[in-house]
């Protein structure tokens, strides 16, 4: 194809073989263009959703068809501003696409077709550049119900630390307190931990931790003794040495067997050893 000055539409097929047989993987749609000598391609998502509607929240721009829902968007936004003060974090100005679904997703950035996605029905892209961040959204849809607390502080903190050195069931405990978990708020998470222990009065808390021990069996989804522990820890360290220290906790690095790097963390922010865990664990359940 003969590029000039304007835009070209360039559509792109990559096929593929499966046992012996030829078939197509994926079908793009780009934008090219021919300046100086230099070729340019480009997403068609500008164009594609040139019609659409723009609101201003906060440092987000809102790209949405026609509506969306006010209340839930401010909820999720909201939430946002409150996690990142939180952790000291100021991310870029965002353009934020709201898609009803991750096929619209694909239609609008210039992925006709891709055999690897097919069967996903809510997904989201994300890019960070020129001091600028991109979503386009097909999780949430314009009326903002899909997204839950306990992901969302995940996705916040990783945007502060790498999840290369994060240690998990800190991260998770820090989850416990700002999102909850399977629907399930903190408050409630605390009373079934707290039954637990009231009906194991002689429970080693260093072997339970060290195993992730799921002590709420009966439950539709698990609830860890290590995660639980930690979220006590994280709230009482926050409270008593600010975020940096829970930060400093948090990055301990991933969890190695027998968690000698967390421990050693622990000693260091908190006092906690492997010695008076035991102690130090009952001392934080009979406070609450």
């Amino acid at each position: 194809m003969h590029l000039n000055d304007s835009d070209c539409i360039l559509q792109i097929s990559y096929i593929g073989v499966n046992e012996g047989i030829p078939l197509t993987r994926a079908n793009f749609t780009l934008l090219a263009k021919k300046r100086n000598n230099q070729y340019y391609f480009r997403s068609p998502l500008l164009q594609n959703t040139s019609t659409w509607q723009t609101k201003k929240i906060g440092n987000v721009t809102l790209h949405y068809k026609k509506d969306y829902n006010k209340k839930n968007a401010n909820k999720y936004f909201n939430m946002v501003n409150a996690f990142d003060k939180k952790l000291e974090f100021t991310d870029k100005p965002t353009e934020f696409y709201c898609c009803h679904n991750y096929h619209e997703v694909l239609q609008l950035i210039g992925v006709d077709y891709k055999s690897d996605y097919s069967s996903i029905v809510k997904n989201s892209l994300s890019s960070a550049e020129n001091d600028q961040n991109l979503v386009v959204n097909g999780y949430f849809t314009p009326d903002f119900t899909e997204f839950d607390p306990h992901d969302l502080w995940h996705a916040r903190l990783h945007k502060v630390i790498s999840v290369s050195i994060i240690n998990k069931p800190v991260d998770e405990g820090t989850a416990f307190i700002n999102g909850g978990s399977w629907g399930l708020s903190w408050e409630e998470i605390l009373s079934r931990f707290k039954k637990y222990a009231a009906a194991n009065p002689n429970a080693d808390w260093l072997a339970l931790y060290n195993e992730s021990t799921n002590y709420d069996k009966g439950a539709k989804f698990p609830l860890n003794v290590d995660y639980t522990i930690n979220a006590l820890i994280v709230e009482k360290l926050e409270k008593e040495k600010g975020m940096g220290a829970v930060k400093e906790l948090l990055s301990c690095g991933r969890r190695v067997d027998g968690n000698e790097n967390y421990f050693k963390a622990l000693e260091k922010t908190t006092g906690i050893t492997k010695a008076n865990f035991n102690k130090k664990v009952w001392e934080m359940i009979n406070s609450k």
